[in-house]
């Protein structure tokens, strides 16, 4: 019998390329300071529903709950930067504004409608900026990068030499107002 083709998906915001050389200077300046591996700024990005593996014959469920959800637009700002010492992960966060915590309640809700399983998490608004990040403490100061959010997407992560490579698949618009 014959093991149906998965593909690893999740929902994420993704940032324009304004944003997207913001944190990309932010990373540098951090890792040239310290020692690290820096994330290629093509795989910037906030996950707002991990999926996991999702089956290809679910594929279809998943981008119809995102069609059902309405999120509305909010300003993202990643303001502190924090090294998660156990994983050796430098992150810009953000405190979660209230329309990002709604959106990702709505997904999770129209997915689970729609049969597909989603892996629970705690939603953490960051940026990961670099891995493998010697030290316990991450550098104090930092620029904060403003972010206005607009839209979502649906990413798949594919193997890659020396990592993972995301390919947006999908954009939906969040309501402004």
């Amino acid at each position: 019998m014959t093991r149906e083709r998965t593909r690893r998906l999740f929902f994420a915001l993704w940032p324009d390329e304004r944003v997207r050389q913001q944190l990309a200077l932010e990373a540098q300046r951090v890792v040239d300071a310290r020692a690290g591996r820096p994330v290629p700024p093509a795989n910037f990005h906030v996950t707002v529903v991990f999926l996991g593996p999702v089956p290809q014959s679910r594929f279809d469920a998943v981008a119809h709950s995102a069609a059902q959800s309405q999120g509305r637009a909010f300003e993202l700002c990643l303001d502190r930067l924090q090294l998660w010492a156990r994983s050796g992960v430098l992150c810009l966060t953000a405190r979660t504004p209230p329309a990002l915590q709604a959106l990702a309640q709505q997904l999770r809700s129209c997915l689970s409608a729609n049969g597909v399983g989603v892996q629970e998490q705690a939603l953490r608004a960051h940026v990961t900026l670099a891995r493998n990040m010697p030290g316990r403490q991450a550098p104090a100061q930092t620029t904060a990068v403003r972010w206005p959010v607009r839209d979502y997407v649906l990413v798949e992560s594919q193997p890659a030499q020396g990592g993972s490579r995301y390919i947006v698949l999908e954009r939906w618009p969040l309501r402004e107002g």
